[in-house]
């Protein structure tokens, strides 16, 4: 972290010291720029390396790069100049103006040289200034600090909707609902995500906007949908964070669509999207929701049970077994509906799979090992012993269930256990598993939630495979997808986006195998499952040998610690380290939101403690020392596999902090864990 120059003694002269410190703003506003990979690549695309001065001047050297409104009306602006790694920052503010110019190594985001090329006003108000603003673009709120607003977590719940939020929300969806007939990645661009994130309660205008929607044009439909099942993953993001606020507010998300199950004005299927959003947020719907979704406006909710749903549901499976290509396909259309619908019809919904003429539908079975719900799972089991009973259990169906019996929890694989047994017993061949092309993979860094993406794509000119998976720390695996006909142009267009707003590099194949099979033992430690996009991705990336296999977080990091260099285990070795790894929050973007948050940090932020930053040391941080340890390890094996040799160098830094934390080093002798703890205040 930026240090604040101190105020000068006697022996350092006011010029001296408004030279010094006006140096520090300009390199603050260097990294403040360059901390943003999208202002990186394009300052790479307009500046190439290898570029001459004159090519650079005719570039536009002298146009401004980035430009911030500063407190008291002034104004700082950020030129490159036409050397070589040359930049020019401008202060002005009357009465003082200042130019300071630069060579700044923008991919090490490090100062190598600067000067004072102008400086006109009293060197005291120079320096005064150059502190303050130094300060200002160190907190982050530059820009504008009259216009911050309170978030969710400055306050114990949000309060109720009001006509400007309602407003807000029907101009997010005016303009949202063009993009989505693309449905590309500039979908994200289209929508204020930070406004939906700092104002929870704009879902009840959604979800009223939506419900408007549904005797209007599908455009609109389709708008607030995508904004309903984003603001429900906000809100679920607070709940998993400690926030019973957002608890309460789930739960009366549920209420209100129970109340509107009774409105004999909203069509079943519409009704069914309300409850399906909650679904796409990783939201569990609650029984008696599913009940009244199922049995629809005009009939009571224990009707559920009643053979028209039932018909209903076997209609569409059979239309969609002739229309997919594979039971992954089947899964993937029927999970929403199948998602809202109560558990006990799910489970006869298994049987019907398994007795089903479609061969599709039966192999089908298989993937539904994956379910959420243990009483799915165990009617699964059932299910695919009556089709080895019946000799109706394919080979690629025995595969399929072999390679997820390590994903289940332990009650689970007993009775998947003699389901195999039995069909060895029968005479069932196991399929083969299908040859794999050449991968790339995409990893982002692990960040504050303890959330990584992962991103495998195969190198063919045209449309290839695009799959994705997205693991959380303490979780498992949260989510995965799975296309191998995605356009090569979709597949570019997602990877920059990707590039632009992760902290992602390309990595070593085997780092997927590793990084997965954690979270899979992590998930069946939680009693968590992954979904069977995941299979899908398994087979066509070569995991067959994907199993539950956890990384014991000490043995790995002593191992990876050993390894080091004698000089980088010294003493002294360790202590550069900790201060290379203290400066990352403010020089490296995948350390942006690595913070903690919680009920008990926001009453902190806003009490009267006298070094809320040190209670945040001694409590939260303390307590999760083992988790930010594995996290730390994590990244070490996230940075030794990549391509990229910047972040490949950052590994053994990653390692020494892992080794620091799990041998009981004082977390203020930390100093990257005391400035996360100022961040999380």
């Amino acid at each position: 972290m930026t240090k604040r120059p101190q105020a000068p003694t006697r022996r350092v002269s006011a010029a001296d010291a408004a030279s010094a410190a006006l140096i520090l703003l300009a390199e603050r506003a260097l990294d403040v720029h360059f901390s943003d990979i999208d202002n990186r690549e394009t300052y790479e695309f307009l500046f190439p390396p290898g570029m001459t001065r004159r090519n650079r001047a005719a570039a536009g050297a002298t146009a401004p790069l980035d430009f911030w409104q500063m407190g008291a009306g002034g104004t700082l602006v950020l030129m490159a100049t036409p050397d070589k790694d040359g930049f020019a920052v401008v202060i002005d503010r009357k009465p003082v103006t200042a130019i300071v110019t630069a060579t700044y190594d923008f991919h090490r985001c490090a100062l190598k040289k600067a000067e004072i090329g102008q400086l006109v006003g009293a060197k005291t108000a120079a320096l005064a200034l150059a502190l303050a603003w130094t300060e200002e673009l160190t907190r982050g709120d530059s820009l504008d600090p009259d216009d911050a607003t309170a978030g969710p977590d400055d306050q114990e719940a949000p309060g109720g909707p009001t006509a400007e939020d309602a407003e807000t929300v029907r101009r997010i969806a005016a303009s949202l609902a063009p993009v989505l007939k693309r449905a590309g990645p500039g979908v994200a661009d289209a929508v204020d995500v930070e406004w939906l994130d700092d104002n929870p309660q704009s879902l009840w205008p959604i979800l009223d906007g939506l419900v408007a929607a549904f005797r209007g044009d599908r455009a609109r439909i389709d708008a607030y949908r995508w904004l309903l099942a984003m603001q429900l993953e906000h809100i679920r993001y607070r709940q998993e964070a400690g926030w019973e606020w957002a608890s309460q507010m789930l739960d009366a998300y549920q209420d209100r669509l129970l109340t509107l199950s009774q409105d004999s004005g909203i069509a079943q299927t519409d009704l069914l999207q309300l409850a399906t959003a909650l679904g796409q947020a990783k939201i569990a719907v609650r029984p008696e929701v599913s009940a009244a979704m199922m049995a629809g406006a005009d009939e009571p909710a224990d009707s559920v049970a009643g053979a028209d749903p039932l018909e209903g549901l076997r209609v569409v499976f059979d239309q969609l077994a002739d229309t997919v290509r594979n039971p992954f396909e089947l899964i993937e259309a029927t999970a929403e509906v199948i998602g809202a619908t109560p558990a006990d019809l799910r489970a006869f919904l298994v049987h019907e799979f398994a007795r089903s003429a479609h061969p599709l539908m039966r192999d089908a079975v298989a993937l539904m090992l994956l379910d959420d719900a243990a009483v799915i799972r165990q009617t699964a089991i059932a299910a695919l012993a009556q089709m080895v009973t019946l000799g109706t259990l394919s080979p690629a169906a025995l595969r399929r269930t072999i390679a997820v019996r390590n994903w289940l929890p332990e009650t689970d694989r007993i009775g998947v256990d003699r389901v195999i047994r039995a069909a060895r017993e029968k005479g069932v061949d196991c399929a083969p598993w299908p040859p794999f092309p050449e991968l790339t993979v995409f990893a982002s860094a692990i960040d504050g939630s303890g959330a990584q993406s992962l991103i495998v794509t195969t190198r063919s000119v045209g449309a290839g495979l695009f799959a994705g998976v997205l693991l959380k720390q303490g979780f498992g695996i949260r989510d995965s997808w799975c296309d191998d006909r995605k356009p090569r142009r979709e597949i570019n267009a997602m990877l920059a986006e990707l590039r632009k707003s992760t902290a992602s590099t390309i990595v070593d194949p085997a780092y997927l195998g590793v990084a997965v099979q954690h979270l899979i033992a992590v998930g069946v430690g939680q009693g968590h499952v992954p979904g069977a996009a995941l299979l899908d991705i398994a087979e066509h990336v070569g995991g067959n040998d994907w199993q539950d296999r956890r990384i014991d977080a000490t043995s790995e990091t002593e191992r990876l610690f050993a390894e080091l260099a004698p000089a980088d285990r010294s003493e002294a070795g360790i202590s550069a380290s900790l201060r290379r790894s203290g400066a990352w929050p403010m020089r490296e973007n995948f350390a942006e939101s690595w913070f903690e948050e919680s009920p008990q940090i926001g009453r902190l932020s806003r009490g009267k403690t006298q070094d809320p930053a040190q209670a945040v040391l001694a409590g939260e941080m303390e307590a999760h020392r083992g988790v930010w340890a594995e996290r730390f390890l994590l990244m070490a094996l996230w940075a030794r596999a990549a391509k990229e040799k910047a972040t490949n160098g950052l590994g053994r830094d990653f390692v020494i902090l892992a080794h620091r934390l799990l041998n009981d080093t004082k977390l203020t002798d930390i100093p990257l864990m005391v400035g996360m703890a100022e961040r999380s205040i």
